[in-house]
Order: structure tokens, then C-alpha cells, then sequence
């Protein structure tokens, strides 16, 4: 089964169980296959061809000029129809009072496969020149996006020809109920298929297979992945699985923590190591991270001891042999505190484990500013760092003294890793955590 053919099997369903007299329907956020359908049925307010283009997309200018047709149908008796949602918002800019006048029930059916921003349903071309003049800092709309702007208040771009809207939402203006058209499941397994690929459900790829499958790109072998912190609802991920569970297609869900994964972690589990070093009144501070920064700017706090503590459980399990191990990735503003959170685990690791830590930065002052600082404000002289401001003979005795273990927190410019092995200034010793500070600073990315 085609996801269309579902489309058109819950279409007929829907309107048999709500075809009532003084009632009108409008769906919102389908895409240029599913409104054809939609208008193309018997009670549409208008017909499919009066507003839509061969391939299916909206020809909103023409729709402007059927206002006046559509308010005509509308109020002039008890009948049953249905329409699109940017026929809703047509109605309601040019009919006061569309609702009052009206009198009968109002029911908006959403695309929950999508919250917030829907597939455009418009021509490419429009789509990309209303983006463009959404990026620009000017009030100057051309006279031909006008008619576009009556119906929608952002438009996102993912790639050249996946593009997204924001409608205007009338239907929260007028406090109208809104149903979700697609089942939604939370019974999806929990474990990865073998050889599958993996798609984040709060990545923007989640959002451009979810288009996709409303034009009957149907995915196949897909392990989608959802962290602690997400809800799956908000990304539509349970409408996304209950339609591929009815089409009967193979998929697994991985759920994950990101922080905490392991049993016994505490926010103050290093806390002692802490205040050993950085003094007994220290503690670690809450630092704001954004809980899903693709979508939204909500922020929530983590403690910088309970990112520390995973971090060094990471390490070890590494360090043991086991390769069940994730990698962290943190991002943070200048002045959060994020070089105690792998300064900290270098120094654990450096005393329990003997391991070495190494520091890549492109930054030659920081590295020694972070070595004067470890030194001479918190006791700590297992740092150093190697870099082309020191002579032949000083680089060579910093080597002896990692190789020895004298010291463990390494600093490197990123060329060594290019012109040096690593275990040639390591020697016999493990690595324990391999840290890219100032990541963003690095131009290129290779060996």
C-alpha cells in the first residue's frame, strides 16, 4: 500500500463518521497529493481545478479572486462542506465575524505528522522567493508574493527543494478544536535493525522523510532515534509510526539518555575532586542548554557535575575494552565553565587510570593560559602543552615527561596530529579522553 492510498482510505473514513448537516471541515497542513483529494470531493467548497495547478499546488492568487464564491456557498444554507486550511483563512480575513455568521460546527483536521511548519503546498518557485523575502530585512514585498503573505508567516528551507510554512493560525484566534487525522501509537519497539540507518527524530532528516512520505517516497530500514529529553508527540513521531505500522513498513525506535545513562551517576559524584583542586567552597554550576535547538530556544539546566559524571563513565567503559561507548558533543557560551568539564575527568582518570588526556585547540594561547591557570590557581601540575612556540629540545623533554606519566593533560595544536603519530608522544600510556576544544575555530577537518 502507497501512503496516498491510506491517505484516501482514512479520507473516506473521516467523512463518513462526520458528513452532518451545518458542518464544514478544514485540513490543515497536507500536501499537494492529499488536497487534491481533498478537493476533490462532492461537498468541497470549490472545486479542485478552480484553485489548484496541474501538479496539485495551490494557485493562491486565484483563490483571492473566489473569496466572495466561497462566503456565497458557505452562508447560504445547512449543507455539508469541507476545504483546505488556507480557504479558513481566506474566509476569515474577508468575512467579518465568519463564525458568528456561519453558526454551524467548525472542525480543523490537522497533518499531525507536522506541528508548527507543513510541507509547502505552493509552487517551488513561489516558495523560494517568499523565503528569500522572509531572510531579508525590508518591508518591500514584491506584488506577487503579496497574495502569499495573507497565509503565512515563515517559511523554512531544509534543502533546494524541501521547503516548509507556517499558515496563519486563525483557527487558535477563534479557539477552535483541532483533531489529528493519523493514528498515533506509542508501541514501537525499542532496539535497532541490523544495517539500518539511523535518522534522529529531532533532526531536520526526520522532517524531510516525513515530506517525503507525503509524496509516496516510502522509507524502508530505518532505526529512528529518540533521546531522553525528547518528546516523540511534539516531533510527530507516534502519527509518523502509526502510519508505518498500517502500511506495514520495518522500522525500530532507539530510545537513549544523553546524560546519566549509567546506573549510580550523580550530578555530585566528583565533587570531592572538585573542591581538592579548585578549592572546598567550590561547587559546580547549572549551565542552560537548549532542549531541542532545531526547533525551538527553550533552554533547560544541567549541572556541570552531572555532565563531568558522564563523561568520565564514557571514558572508563572505553578504557576497559568495551566499545558500547557514546561520544559527547557540548556547546555552550564563553564563560559557562566548559574546560572544568573535561579538565576535571583528566585529572580522575590521570590518578585512577593512569590515562592520558588530550587536548586539541587551534587557540596557542589558550593552551598556555590554561596550563598557567590548572598550575598556579588550582595545584594542578600534570598539564602541559606542545605547540610550534617551543623549542626542539623543550618539546622533546614535555614528551619524556608524558611518556612517564609526570604529565597527562596534553594540549596539541591540530597540525601535530597531521605531522606526528600519537602514540609517539603518548608512548605506552592510554588515552583516556580525546577533547577538540574551540571546535568552531577549526577551518578544516580531515586525517
Amino acid at each position: 500500500m502507497k501512503f496516498q492510498d491510506l491517505f484516501c482510505t482514512q479520507l473516506k473514513t473521516f467523512l463518513e463518521n462526520n458528513s452532518q448537516e451545518n458542518t464544514v471541515v478544514f485540513f490543515k497542513g497536507f500536501g499537494r497529493l492529499q488536497n487534491r483529494e481533498i478537493l476533490s470531493c462532492s461537498d468541497s467548497l470549490l472545486s479542485a481545478d478552480a484553485i489548484l495547478n496541474e501538479d496539485g499546488t495551490l494557485n493562491l492568487p486565484a483563490m483571492e479572486t473566489k473569496k466572495e464564491q466561497m462566503a456565497d456557498a458557505l452562508l447560504s444554507g445547512k449543507n455539508f462542506y469541507l476545504g483546505i486550511y488556507e480557504q479558513f483563512i481566506a474566509l476569515s480575513a474577508s468575512v467579518p465575524d465568519l463564525l458568528g455568521r456561519y453558526g454551524g460546527r467548525v472542525l480543523i483536521v490537522e497533518n499531525n505528522l507536522f506541528s508548527h511548519c507543513y510541507p509547502s503546498a505552493v509552487p517551488l518557485e513561489a516558495v523560494k522567493e517568499l523565503y528569500s523575502f522572509f531572510q531579508q530585512d525590508t518591508a518591500d514585498c514584491p506584488n506577487e508574493l503579496k497574495p502569499y503573505l495573507n497565509y503565512y508567516g515563515e517559511v523554512v528551507s531544509l534543502d533546494d527543494t524541501h521547503y516548509f510554512t507556517a499558515p496563519v493560525n486563525r483557527d487558535i484566534d477563534e479557539s477552535l478544536k483541532v483533531i489529528p487525522f493519523f493514528a498515533e501509537t506509542s508501541d514501537f519497539s525499542a532496539k535497532d535493525i541490523p544495517g539500518s540507518s539511523r535518522i534522529s527524530v529531532s533532526d531536520q532528516s526526520f522532517l524531510i522523510q516525513k515530506a517525503d512520505l507525503m509524496e509516496d517516497k516510502l522509507p524502508s530500514d530505518v532505526t529512528y532515534v529518540i533521546d531522553s529529553r525528547t518528546k516523540p508527540q511534539e516531533y510527530g513521531f507516534n502519527a509518523f509510526a502509526g502510519v508505518l505500522n498500517q502500511l506495514k513498513l520495518p522500522y525500530e525506535a532507539n530510545s537513549f539518555s544523553e546524560f546519566n545513562v549509567t546506573d549510580g551517576a550523580s550530578a555530585d559524584e566528583y565533587l570531592p575532586l572538585l573542591q581538592k583542586y579548585w578549592g572546598k567552597d567550590a561547587s559546580f554550576r547549572k549551565l542552560n542548554f537548549y532542549q531541542a535547538p532545531d526547533s525551538s530556544g527553550d533552554t533547560m539546566e544541567i549541572s556541570q557535575g552531572e555532565i563531568i559524571s558522564q563523561i568520565i563513565r564514557q571514558s572508563k567503559t572505553a578504557l576497559d575494552g568495551n566499545r558500547d561507548f557514546n561520544n559527547i558533543f557540548i556547546t555552550a557560551p564563553t564563560g559557562a565553565g566548559k574546560s572544568l568539564l573535561f579538565q576535571l575527568p583528566a585529572i580522575h582518570l590521570a590518578e585512577k587510570y593512569g590515562a592520558v588526556t588530550i587536548v586539541i585547540t587551534p587557540l596557542i594561547a589558550l593552551m598556555k593560559d590554561q596550563v598557567m591557570q590548572l598550575e598556579q590557581e588550582h595545584n594542578v601540575t600534570s598539564a602541559t602543552f606542545i605547540n610550534s612556540t617551543i623549542s626542539f629540545e623543550e618539546r622533546e623533554k614535555r614528551i619524556r615527561e608524558i611518556k612517564s606519566g609526570e604529565k597527562s593533560i596534553v594540549y596539541l595544536a591540530p597540525e601535530l596530529l597531521i605531522s606526528t603519530p600519537l602514540d609517539s608522544i603518548t608512548g605506552s600510556r592510554p588515552v583516556g579522553l580525546f577533547v577538540i576544544d574551540e571546535a568552531h575555530i577549526v577551518t578544516s577537518w580531515g586525517k
